[in-house]
């Protein structure tokens, strides 16, 4: 599963963002933003640093966080990443003290 979150954009319209999650082969590295005025997904980013299904995301004061989830081969992952709703990586791998995954834990 994806990760979604309701996050103010630089606009000051508030959004729905999906981020990463698994297409039925790889977990995806895609952040996106809902445009609802043009009813399409936008993408937001040019890739999360890891791929990551069943992670959390959190939105907060206009940044995006990605939190922990699971890689391509079923690690679960102990960092986190952090975006803006419309620029790039704002900072990737910031080192959390367990792995998450879902509601699990290591």
């Amino acid at each position: 599963g994806l990760g979604c979150a309701v996050v103010e954009g630089a606009d000051g319209v508030f959004g729905l963002v999906a981020v990463g999650g698994f297409d039925g082969v790889k977990n995806l590295r895609s952040a996106e933003r809902y445009d609802a005025v043009n009813d399409r997904w936008v993408l937001i980013s040019t890739a999360l640093q890891h791929p990551r299904a069943f992670l959390g995301v959190v939105g907060l004061e206009g940044l995006v966080f990605a939190l922990g989830g699971q890689d391509d081969s079923g690690a679960m992952l102990d960092s986190v990443e952090v975006y803006g709703t419309a620029q790039q990586l704002a900072d990737a791998n910031i080192p959390v003290s367990s792995a998450t995954r879902g509601n699990e834990r290591r």
